[in-house]
Order: structure tokens, then sequence, then C-alpha cells
């Protein structure tokens, strides 16, 4: 939809090999008018040495559509990342 909105907010920190983040994205009228959603999520990255970064995040997402009702959908993603 060319006249959705979409907003999206990070605040994050990172002491030594640990960084986290903490975000917030809401969007109106994406898929269908009248439509709105909104994920709220966490994240979180270990850099033990300076060639790999271990990861996980969280989020849990919301729609909200009049004449429906769906469920909030919790994702969990884990990983690792080799730089080379």
């Amino acid at each position: 939809n060319p006249d959705a909105d979409f907003y999206l907010g990070k605040v994050g920190y990172k002491v030594g090999k640990h960084a986290f983040d903490i975000h917030y994205a809401q969007t109106e009228d994406r898929a269908q008018d009248g439509d709105s959603a909104e994920t709220i999520g966490v994240g979180y990255v270990f850099t033990p040495i300076k060639w790999f970064e271990a990861y996980a995040g969280y989020n849990t997402h919301s729609l909200d559509r009049s004449g429906a009702d769906f469920d909030d959908v919790d994702t969990v993603l884990v990983g690792g990342r080799l730089k080379f």
C-alpha cells in the first residue's frame, strides 16, 4: 500500500565483547487499510574474537485487523558469523 506508514526505533549498547539492543516497529495500513501491526524485540551479539560473532534475538509480532483475530507470532533467531 503506497499510503502505509512504517516507524522503527532501536537503541543499543556495547560493552567489551557484548552488544545488546531493544527495538520497536509499528506499521499502519501496510497490507490492508485499517491494519495495525507492531514488533517488539531484543538482540544480543557476543564477539569473543575479532573474526567470529555469535548472536541471538527474540521478536514478538502482532497484527490487528478489523473482522479478524490473529495470534501473536514469536520468533527466535540464533546463529554465528565468521568474518574473513
